[in-house]
């Protein structure tokens, strides 16, 4: 009976024994892992913790290791993105949140590429237009018999008569080729010679078939204007003498003007040929006047360190005279 119960007693406390041990087993050693896992998990926090950096949405130069305000504009330091750790790297780059956006009242837009124009003001004065100036020489020599274009200034019609030649020589061409065309049908090259020494003194085909039918010559000889303009140099008067290639008369064209500008270096390098400019004078307060750059000059003033730009205007009702001071 006694040996009954000392072995139930032992039994139970076998299973006293074995319940503790299996509970250690459960329990006690999850709990240090988890203990363990737990201070890994605290220690990563702090670290995270401590790698945060701020900075500002509106100055992504600023950055603290701390929350505070920005040094420069007082906002808000806000944590740091890794966009904003790129950004430090490109000063270039500039990130600005929505709602500071709304706040600091910066409107946005898709970014693309259009023509910046750029506007300038030039000084400068109306010349005339080279390519509407003609010159009158003399194709033979001669002496002014009478003058008709007799003072600069006054408008000349295409056709109109300038002065009269008294010439020997051009009264010996006539002659020949009277004498020419009475044989023209056995010597047709002897006349047709005659003809060209006739319209190298500058005649026209009429003139010289009116010599031809009157059979009769001239020692003086008409010379004409070969266009409409105002007569701007008269270099001879009457008795004087003209050899061949001598200049008697000049006379220019206002249909179309010159407006030369003087562009400064720093400004040359934005002017070019095909470049739109609006013209205005002190003579015609509020009107403009359209032109094109035609020209900008090669070569630089030393003195005044610009070069010239010219213009082709249109001179409407001829408001444009030479030598008017312009703005354009």
């Amino acid at each position: 009976m006694e040996n009954d119960k000392k072995r139930t007693y032992g039994i139970y406390l076998l299973l006293i024994l074995g319940g503790i041990l299996l509970g250690w087993l459960l329990f006690g050693g999850g709990n240090d892992e988890h203990a363990d896992h737990g201070h890994d998990h605290d220690h990563t926090e702090i670290q995270e913790s401590a790698d945060v950096d701020y900075t500002c949405s509106m100055h992504p130069q600023v950055r603290q290791d701390e929350p505070g305000d920005c040094p420069i504009c007082g906002m808000e330091l806000i944590p740091a993105s890794d966009e904003d750790d790129h950004q430090e790297d490109d000063p270039f780059l500039f990130t600005l949140q929505e709602s500071h956006g709304r706040w600091a009242n910066v409107q946005t837009g898709k970014v693309e590429s259009v023509h910046s124009g750029t506007t300038m003001r030039l000084t400068g004065k109306v010349t005339v237009n080279e390519r509407e100036q003609r010159r009158i020489t003399a194709h033979f020599p001669g002496r002014i018999e009478q003058l008709f274009a007799d003072y600069t200034g006054r408008f000349i019609r295409q056709g109109e008569r300038l002065a009269t030649l008294y010439s020997p020589e051009m009264m010996q061409a006539q002659q020949e080729l009277i004498q020419a065309a009475a044989g023209k049908e056995t010597q047709p090259r002897l006349y047709e010679s005659a003809r060209q020494r006739l319209k190298l003194f500058n005649l026209t085909e009429s003139q010289i078939d009116l010599i031809e039918e009157s059979g009769q010559a001239s020692s003086n000889t008409d010379v004409y204007a070969t266009q409409s303009g105002y007569l701007t140099e008269r270099t001879v008067s009457e008795g004087d003498y003209v050899s061949t290639g001598q200049t008697m008369f000049a006379i220019a064209g206002l249909n179309n003007v010159w407006v030369e500008l003087d562009a400064y270096e720093s400004q040359i390098g934005l002017i070019g040929p095909g470049n739109e400019a609006k013209v205005q004078l002190a003579a015609y307060p509020g009107e403009e006047f359209g032109g094109r750059v035609e020209f900008v000059d090669p070569f630089l003033d030393t003195r005044t360190r610009s070069a010239r730009v010219r213009l082709t205007v249109a001179n409407r009702d001829n408001m444009l005279k030479p030598g008017m001071l312009v703005n354009a």
